[in-house]
């Protein structure tokens, strides 16, 4: 009877380690990704795409919040301040794995007079974004180079970059803030338009030579990755090397970019690429880079970040 009682009590035993246990492999994962930017670093997953992998590009991140919240995507790439407010929507139930895109953010002239940001004193400029990051990376950029907008630097608002793209393109505005592929696509169109500051320099000037500004990550849902620790790992090191290609193979990378309708043509995607910021970002690099721009927008507001500053469980910590 004893030795009943002790092989029925290890059968349970061996059953809950058995299902409390994190499962080797995903049967498939469920990736989003924005058009853009954002996604052109996973085009080589796409085009390497098996039953392992479901990827769906989105062009606009309204569309992806509602699938993160309800638990439709296990991975995603997406703005960074929107990863912070994920974060706090959801209770702290997704985690940042990497930063994926840095600066993508230009000064574009119909003209050769903006050489440095203080040369925009006295100038009207064009931008879109107002009341979200693009807005409060602007007004600390132009603050910390001792510039006050609206004051020092007259700037108009645009609802949207492709409205504002139009408009430098056609020549109806001088000085206009763009992300890329818009900038490529305007330099396409017009040849008077010269890119003449990237943000990025000014944020390593004002932050330190290796803190890039990162606009893109890479996030998880946490019951996905208690679940699939070992799939998750997979991931990133696909990622990686897909990231490593598209930067190191731009022509086919561009090709490709344009194949999955992440940017519109190859030439456009070929042009954008460089200035794409496309990385691969981890660990305490990851962490203290995304905390000091998280710090800067919360500044700036509070919502923009999700109300409060993300806590350590916010990372991936491998």
């Amino acid at each position: 009877m004893k030795k009943s009682i002790i092989i029925f009590v290890t059968i349970i035993l061996m059953l809950t380690f058995v299902s409390c246990s994190p499962k080797e492999d995903a049967p498939e994962i469920s990736i989003g990704t924005l058009a853009g930017p954002t996604g052109m670093g996973m085009v080589h997953i796409l085009e390497d795409a098996t039953n392992k992998y479901k990827v769906s590009i989105y062009t606009s991140p309204d569309q992806i919040i509602p699938k993160i919240i309800n638990g439709e995507v296990d991975i995603c790439a997406v703005p960074s301040n929107l990863a912070s407010v994920l974060y706090a929507k959801t209770n702290g139930q997704i985690a940042v794995l990497s930063i994926n895109t840095t600066g993508v953010l230009y000064i574009v002239e119909n003209g050769d007079t903006i050489n440095d940001i203080n040369d925009l004193k006295g100038k009207t400029i064009n931008a879109s974004g107002q009341g979200a990051s693009p807005e409060y990376i602007l007004n600390n950029v132009l603050e910390k180079n001792g510039l006050i907008p609206n004051e020092d630097v007259t700037i108009i608002y645009h609802a949207e970059h492709a409205t504002l793209a139009n408009l430098i393109a056609a020549g109806e505005i001088d000085i206009a803030i763009l992300p890329e592929p818009f900038v490529s696509v305007v330099t396409s169109k017009n040849e008077s338009l010269n890119v003449q500051v990237d943000f990025n320099d000014l944020w390593h000037e004002l932050y330190g030579e290796n803190t890039d500004m990162p606009m893109g990550v890479t996030i998880v849902q946490k019951d996905f990755l208690e679940k699939y620790p070992k799939t998750v790992e997979s991931f990133l090191k696909d990622y990686e090397k897909s990231i490593e290609f598209v930067n190191s193979n731009i022509d086919e990378a561009a090709e490709l970019i344009a194949k999955h309708k992440i940017v519109g043509s190859p030439g456009i995607a070929k042009s954008a690429i460089p200035r794409s910021g496309i990385s691969y970002t981890v660990g305490d690099e990851l962490k203290s880079t995304l905390d000091q721009y998280l710090e800067v927008l919360f500044g700036y507001n509070p919502a923009s970040v999700g109300g409060a500053l993300p806590d350590e469980e916010f990372y991936y910590n491998k």
